[in-house]
């Protein structure tokens, strides 16, 4: 697929994850899914806040799952009054299918939870369209999680949920560059989160996903 997408038509692949998302249509989703457990990334060099984060919202175009991906900081409306400039802040990925990891992600409990993606998902993904929150509309990740210029995989996983109910969506982020033993990812698994559910402020606010606001 050609990822050289407008502006417009990112606005309405995020608007039609949604439409999926509302009709809980979840063999749909489950059929996107099929497609791979992952994805790249590769964070340009920019300008932002020590504290920044990342937006992932999904999206569906020519029946295929895309990740579009921008600096919190530049997903906003005053961005937004120039298309090209919000548009050249979005990184458009598709699905990768990476069944292994190998030895680079010693942590136990990283594969555990990519693995209960694999194996659970099409279940997990049928539980959670039916609950108040329905299946995510985009992730945050703290910005310094990725380094600048350097390609990480990011692998679509499943937390378990202490309260014995549906599992929590999760991103699992693969340092493609750092190999070392003791590199492991248990430093990103509580900081990457799903949205709904919002919070009333901080960087889970609503309005600070202004794409969805426009699609």
């Amino acid at each position: 697929m050609d990822k050289t997408l407008d502006l417009k038509e990112i606005l309405a692949s995020i608007a039609s994850w949604n439409t999926l998302r509302n009709e809980k249509n979840e063999l749909v989703i489950n059929n996107l899914f099929d497609a791979g457990n992952s994805f790249s990334y590769n964070r340009p060099k920019l300008e932002s806040a020590q504290d920044s984060f990342i937006h992932v919202y999904p999206g569906v175009k020519d029946g295929k799952l895309l990740l579009f991906v921008i600096d919190a900081d530049k997903d906003n409306a005053q961005e937004a009054k120039n298309p090209e400039e919000i548009l050249a802040a979005i990184t458009v990925c598709e699905l990768d299918q990476m069944p292994e990891l190998g030895s680079e992600i010693p942590t136990e409990e990283a594969l555990e939870r990519i693995k209960s993606w694999k194996d659970n998902r099409i279940g997990w993904v049928k539980k959670q369209v039916e609950t108040e929150e329905g299946i995510f509309q985009a992730f945050v990740i703290p910005s310094s999680d990725f380094q600048p210029g350097q390609e990480s995989k990011v692998y679509f996983a499943l937390k378990p949920n202490p309260d014995g109910e549906n599992a929590f969506a999760d991103l699992i982020i693969d340092d493609m560059q750092d190999n070392s033993k003791d590199s492991g990812l248990s430093k990103y698994f509580d900081l990457v989160r799903p949205v709904p559910p919002f919070h009333i402020d901080g960087p889970l606010e609503k309005e600070n996903f202004y794409l969805l606001e426009i699609s």
